[in-house]
């Protein structure tokens, strides 16, 4: 009894630490606190291929996309650094730095909570679930508790994941000195 006890508190110590395990057509996926991944973004009308980095910190209200000549990080073009909890975005590059009030809300972990599940698919053999909202397909990995992101789709743009993990190292989300 006591064993069983332990497990049914373990259990639910770990689902509320993790959200809902990401069961194909019950719970829309939930991320993590902090989330780092890579995009390889391709135009769907012109073919053309960008890629960025995306930094997610959600308890600190912070979020910063690097636009990348290639998925290695060997040139940062620009940066777009947004602090929600200031209200500020700044906008830079090695040589400029522009800042503004935001004017839009930081999108939450759990931005796919009014999703409609779709299914199961394979995308470059890994098992999938697909989530969609209007204008926006998304799919995450089917076999894993956790969702990790394998491509978003829009009627625009495709966006394939790679390099997905959790990590916010604080130094990322630090205004430089140009700005």
């Amino acid at each position: 009894m006591h064993s069983l006890l332990l497990f049914c508190f373990v259990a639910a110590t770990v689902s509320g630490v993790l959200g809902h395990c990401a069961k194909p057509g019950v719970y829309p996926p939930v991320f993590g606190d902090q989330v780092f991944t890579v995009v390889k973004q391709t135009d769907l009308k012109t073919g053309s291929i960008s890629y960025l980095a995306q930094f997610y910190d959600y308890p600190n209200r912070h979020q910063r996309y690097d636009m990348l000549k290639s998925p290695d990080f060997s040139s940062i073009t620009m940066t777009y650094l947004m602090l929600f909890d200031k209200n500020t975005t700044f906008i830079y590059d090695s040589k400029q730095c522009t800042a503004s009030k935001l004017d839009f809300p930081m999108e939450e972990p759990d931005f796919l909570k009014d999703a409609r599940y779709c299914g199961l698919v394979t995308i470059d053999d890994t098992k999938c679930q697909c989530w969609a909202m209007p204008n926006l397909k998304y799919y995450v990995t089917a076999d894993t508790c956790e969702p990790i992101p394998i491509r978003a789709t829009t009627s625009t743009v495709q966006r394939d994941f790679s390099q997905y993990r959790h990590e916010a190292d604080e130094s990322v989300y630090a205004v430089p000195a140009i700005c």
